[in-house]
């Protein structure tokens, strides 16, 4: 059984993102991480734990949902009748 590591899955994720070029998908400027350690109660023990944040900055997409830049301008449904 292979154990997943948390940071290959995050850099894996990472490489796809940066390689990720359509113009349909916001694009991937970048990411932050920090990492800071913290004692924490353990099976009734303390011990020193990592507490890992990661953040993933996107293009910001103005005025509109990505959902309606995705279908392009907005054309209400019309009744035709015949």
């Amino acid at each position: 059984m292979k154990k997943i590591n948390s940071l290959d899955f995050f850099e894996d994720e990472l490489l796809c993102l940066i390689r990720v070029k359509h113009k349909n998908i916001v694009r991937f400027l970048g990411y932050c991480s920090d990492t800071s350690k913290k004692a924490v109660k353990h099976r009734g023990d303390y011990v020193v734990a990592e507490d890992r944040k990661r953040y993933l900055c996107f293009e910001y997409v103005p005025n509109k949902s990505l959902k309606e830049y995705l279908e392009g301008i907005f054309i209400p449904l019309t009744c035709i009748l015949f």
